[in-house]
């Protein structure tokens, strides 16, 4: 049996900048981004621009709309190694793709715990304080993490 309720996504096709891949299966982007070892590269900023310039954060194909979405990691491993990000730079970026109504999502790195796993504590500490400065969007203006992509092009 399927569920025509869920919601997809498919690990396929362009990630920078961020646009609809497959139509018309799709209800949201992968987002997975182009990190060398660190946030700052800005080898994934095309991809905040492009969220930016979605229509009300979604990517149309034939009418049929996919969330504008970014699949970010915490580290610099995936779901292991350190914390790559500032704090400033993750609220930022975090802050120009919700704002254009676009989706974020952290990879964690995680611990074993007794009763299951938790999220591991220095990628807890990172996200309560970009968390914490996401309520004023209008305080990174003007932007201080922007990058010149016009050799990403």
């Amino acid at each position: 049996k399927h569920n025509p309720q869920s919601i997809l996504a498919f690990s396929r096709g362009q990630r920078v900048p961020l646009r609809q891949n497959s139509y018309p299966y799709e209800d949201f982007t992968f987002g997975i981004p182009l990190f060398a070892s660190s946030a700052a590269d800005c080898m994934t900023y095309p991809s905040i621009e492009s969220v930016e310039s979605s229509t009300s954060g979604f990517f149309f194909l034939n009418g049929r709309g996919s969330l504008a979405h970014m699949f970010n990691p915490v580290n610099n491993n995936w779901d292991g190694g350190d914390v790559m990000w500032s704090v400033n730079q993750a609220r930022e970026w975090q802050s120009r793709v919700l704002t254009a109504n676009g989706a974020w999502t952290w990879c964690v790195k995680r611990t074993e715990a007794e009763n299951g796993w938790l999220i591991h504590n220095d990628d807890l500490k990172f996200l309560q304080a970009v968390y914490r400065g996401l309520d004023d969007a209008s305080r990174f203006f003007p932007y201080q993490y922007s990058c010149k992509t016009s050799h990403l092009k």
